[in-house]
């Protein structure tokens, strides 16, 4: 099967056992790089998209349907990205780099179905200028990290209020690398907390605290314990007390990926982890549910993501290949989650593309959006993202079938049968059955499927093709 698609004719895939956990695939001619997905007020999420026309929204509700897109073009100025996104109660706002020599970028203000209500234009900057990261107050204020990433590196924090009015600036050009979405957030009293690399060197990172009028309250100094490639630092802060950190990027000729757990009054090291035996490139980290979610890159046939969940103390619990979870085809050569956000009741929003290219290349050519809602285990519904459980060797065949479909495991029953098609689609299922079982296969549409079977005590998933 040969997928070709446009924006308006795209590939979809929505699976599980609950309704609340699901995976999308968004196959698009145009498509260029995922950037994040957030939380909406309706418990759904809105996901931000670069295609090669500009940049677009598209709005998932709390099952994985889409309710509406939304592209964006602005005018005369030419070719747009957006880098970040953050909702408030009432609105969205939207940070865009324009590809001008007079307005490099810019911020706009979005009712939530999308519309543009006001919009603030940065002029005469440097040429790469751009607000990477974006924070609401519980008064509704905006605030801006402007980055200048290419040239001259410079860094700036600015306020603005509710209607895109800047209130004030302050420079920051003593630290390296742009801030990172996910990475600094706004605490009860309205006081900014972030880290970032030392301008000075480059085994130094800066932990500081800012608050709403732009004063310092906080600037301390903690060891870069890696000498790596990378654009910044994924950190997280456990409690008042600690907090771990890491470079993102890649693990480049040998170079080390370690873990920090730090005490923050004391400023000493508790605890480290290498994770380049993990990841050869780490794109992300998130901390709720009481744990520390990375995202990475591993080879597996291919260049796939990987999400890896720890405990507060760096103890390893899980190491889960999110490969599986992507419906198989013959474009579909590797995948890469950049981002992973954790809801209000704790469920994982983890946001990437798929690529098309040699999988093996360091430089991979997006062809689709990937989201995934999973649970805060990382599984759908409980249901683990690998093909086969160690403990149920679950058999499928023939795979690809025509008229019939042999399923067999080491138990000799089962509890529920579900199998989804590609658009998500339950197309059959039986309970309380014996095993093996003989499935008529023949009126099923020609293409992917997924089998889910649950024995009672386990779930497993097993994709096949109906030719």
């Amino acid at each position: 099967m040969k997928f070709t698609f446009t924006f308006l004719i795209f590939f979809v895939l929505n699976i599980g056992f609950t309704q609340n956990n699901w995976v999308n695939v968004l196959e698009l001619e145009l498509f260029d790089a995922s950037e994040m997905m957030i939380e909406t007020e309706d418990n759904g999420s809105l996901a931000l998209s670069n295609l090669r026309t500009g940049p677009s929204l598209i709005k998932f509700s709390e099952t994985g349907e889409i309710e509406w897109q939304r592209g964006y073009t602005f005018g005369n100025l030419p070719t747009s990205r957006a880098y970040s996104l953050v909702g408030s109660d009432s609105n969205y706002y939207l940070s865009i780099k324009h590809s001008s020599t007079d307005t490099t970028s810019s911020l706009h203000k979005l009712d939530l179905s999308g519309e543009i209500i006001t919009s603030y234009y940065e002029t005469n900057n440097e040429f790469f200028d751009v607000f990477t990261n974006l924070l609401v107050d519980s008064s509704g204020n905006l605030y801006g990290f402007r980055n200048e990433f290419w040239i001259s590196n410079d860094n700036f924090l600015s306020k603005f209020d509710q209607d895109l009015n800047l209130t004030w600036t302050i420079d920051l050009s003593f630290l390296d690398d742009p801030i990172l979405d996910n990475h600094s957030f706004i605490d009860d009293e309205d006081n900014i907390h972030f880290w970032m690399k030392s301008a000075s060197s480059n085994s130094e990172a800066i932990r500081m605290v800012i608050d709403s009028e732009g004063n310092t309250l906080v600037m301390d100094n903690f060891p870069l314990l890696q000498s790596s490639f990378g654009a910044g630092i994924l950190q997280g802060q456990l409690n008042d007390e600690k907090a771990v950190y890491v470079t993102d990027g890649g693990n480049i000729n040998g170079t080390s990926r370690t873990l920090v757990l730090v005490d923050l009054e004391t400023k000493t090291q508790l605890k480290s982890i290498e994770l380049a035996e993990t990841f050869f490139w780490i794109n992300d980290l998130a901390i709720g549910n009481e744990n520390i979610y990375i995202v990475g890159q591993t080879y597996e046939g291919g260049i796939w993501s990987e999400l890896m969940i720890l405990d507060e103390a760096l103890n390893v619990k899980d190491k889960i290949s999110l490969k599986n979870l992507i419906p198989e085809s013959p474009v579909i050569l590797g995948s890469s989650i950049s981002e992973i956000k954790i809801m209000e009741q704790g469920d994982l929003l983890l946001s990437g593309y798929i690529s098309g290219d040699n999988p093996m290349s360091f430089e991979h050519s997006p062809i689709g959006l990937l989201n995934m809602r999973l649970d805060e285990n990382g599984r759908i519904d409980g249901v683990s993202s690998t093909v086969e459980k160690e403990n149920i060797r679950l058999q499928v065949y023939p795979n690809p079938c025509i008229n019939q479909l042999i399923i067999n495991a080491e138990t000799n029953s089962f509890s529920d049968l579900q199998i989804y098609n590609a658009l998500g689609q339950l197309v059959y299922s039986e309970l309380n059955g014996d095993l093996p079982l003989q499935l008529e296969t023949s009126k099923f549409k020609d293409g992917h499927y997924f089998l889910f079977l649950n024995t009672g005590k386990e779930k497993v998933k097993y994709p096949f093709i109906k030719l």
